[in-house]
This record gives structure tokens, sequence and C-alpha cells, in this order.
């Protein structure tokens, strides 16, 4: 079973209150229990939380994998990244897989090299645009503009069909 959302903020929260483990020690059991195998992990956006409240969301996403590579990387964690579909064929050893996910390209700051940097680190999805305007496009409550996607949003999808990461590109609306 997979689940096909949930962002890092219980992660940090935790965190941030002393616990150091919280996906080896509470989350990864509780997926287990649920029967889940697969996690979709926002794990950097465009929202102030995916920002650890800041204006910065470019080092927030750095702090997020890092702290996602902290437990992930520990022995026994019980977790493994998706960086391939090869990861996924022995999906019943008893890990659960984390598709790394960013929920709006904020912290790309329009940069098609930052994009190639995020992939080394794993990151595996993106959806351009989420809840405000960044770089690559508008936002749910902004006014579309054409397809909604920036110079730099149109060359985001194109940049990461080249690697093979899964992208969440915005159809223009059709015609009335």
């Amino acid at each position: 079973m997979a689940e096909g959302h949930r962002d890092i903020y219980e992660q940090v929260r935790e965190g941030l209150r002393g616990d150091p483990a919280v996906l080896r020690r509470t989350i990864v059991p509780r997926l287990r229990a649920g029967g889940v195998g697969l996690v979709v992990y926002a794990v950097c956006g465009d929202t102030v939380d995916h920002a650890q409240g800041t204006d910065r969301p470019l080092w927030a996403a750095l702090d997020h994998l890092d702290r996602f590579y902290r437990e992930a990387e520990q022995p026994g964690s019980g977790m493994r990244v998706v960086r391939s579909r090869g990861d996924l064929v022995d999906a019943h050893d008893g890990d659960v897989r984390f598709l790394l996910h960013c929920e709006g390209g904020s912290p790309l700051e329009g940069s098609t090299a930052l994009l190639r940097a995020f992939y080394r680190l794993g990151l595996r999805s993106i959806q351009p645009v989420h809840n405000r305007r960044n770089q690559l496009g508008d936002g749910i409550p902004e006014s579309p503009t054409g397809d909604g996607l920036t110079r730099a949003g149109d060359d985001g999808p194109a940049e990461m069909d080249g690697p093979g990461m899964a992208n969440h590109r915005p159809q223009p609306a059709a015609a009335t």
C-alpha cells in the first residue's frame, strides 16, 4: 500500500522538541502497522511551514533533506529512498520506501542547476507550483497567466524528464 502524500512537518516539529529519531521510532512503525510500504514524502515546497517559518525555502529544503537522511541512513532504520524503479522491486522486505517530493518549486529559485543538485540529493518528484507564485509559475490563488508557468517553469519539466524525475506540470486550461 502507498501513502500518496506526507509532509515533513511532523519530523521537523518533533525534532525541534528534542526527538531526533521520530521517523524511526514513531512514523515508520505506524506506517508498517498500516501496511504502507511506499510514502511520497514532501521534504520541501512553497509553504511557510516547508520553509520553517522563514523566507528561505532553499535553506529549509537542504535542512529537511539532512534531517531525513540522518535518520534514513542509520543501520536498521527500516527506510529506503526511492531513486529508481528498481528500488521498488524488493518492496516486500519490510522497509518503507520514501519517494522524496518537492511540493512547489520555491526552493529551486528558478534554477535548473538547483534542480539537478536536488536530483543528486534524492529528490524524484516535483510539483513546480502549489500554494503561491514562485519563479516557476503561478500558485493556486493566483490568476493564471498563459499556462501558469514562467520560462524557468517551462524549462524545468524538460530538465526533469532527462534524469527520470516525476513532475506534475500544470496543464493549460481548455479553450471554451
